[in-house]
């Protein structure tokens, strides 16, 4: 028995008391197995991120950019297949702000000399049917800024248009929600963020619907 077994009979045993909840690390999302069978119209939903040096979009740059491209059923919202990942570090030509590095982890020797590949990012985006971000008034005027082909798309904001605290959920801030699924992870960078917010998605029953 491997280590990870191990743990993993632990954790199940605490989970059969309900004095304990067990939290396990974040995953990159994975296409389910067995996959989704019967016939089925798919769309196709990116999910995006960014980390910046501030939060005016006219005035601060993207350091970390982030995309999780799915299919999902649109009957059901279940996810169908993981499309694919995109991310890249760039150079603001600015010093990045103490307090940006404090929470992201991202330094100027990082970034230095660094460029998004704008072709890959066009290519895993095209006959994309609906972005989502988390907070969607924040991320989209910067990939929009930064990409002015962003705007041909839809967008949805999974922080307004889920009414969170009506369902019981004591925050709306992502971090919590991924502690509702039972999972933590290291926040702030954009690909992390992606996988996170798409997983609680497709993993939180609504109280009010019984659906994801």
């Amino acid at each position: 028995m491997s280590a990870h077994e191990a743990f993993e009979q632990l954790a199940a045993k605490l989970e059969t008391s309900a004095e304990y909840r067990v939290l396990r690390r974040l995953r990159p999302l994975q296409t389910p197995q067995p996959p989704l069978a019967g016939a089925r119209r798919c769309a196709k939903v990116a999910f995006v991120d960014c980390e910046t040096t501030g939060l005016d979009p006219t005035e601060d740059k993207i350091i970390d950019a982030g995309v999780l491209c799915v299919e999902i059923d649109v009957q059901t919202g279940q996810l169908a297949r993981v499309l694919g990942n995109w991310s890249g570090l760039q150079d603001p030509g600015i010093p990045i702000p103490p307090n940006i590095t404090a929470l992201t982890g991202i330094s100027d020797t990082m970034v230095a000399g660094q460029s998004f590949d704008e072709p890959s990012l066009l290519a895993i985006m095209d006959a994309t049917d609906l972005v989502v971000a988390h907070n969607a008034s924040f991320d989209r005027p910067f990939f929009e800024g930064a990409f002015a082909w962003f705007e041909r798309f839809p967008w949805a904001c999974s922080h307004r248009l889920v009414r969170w605290q009506e369902e019981g959920f004591g925050s709306t801030k992502l971090e919590f929600l991924a502690f509702r699924t039972g999972l933590f992870y290291e926040g702030h960078r954009a690909l992390v963020d992606c996988h996170a917010l798409a997983t609680v998605l497709f993993s939180l029953v609504l109280p009010s619907t019984g659906e994801n």
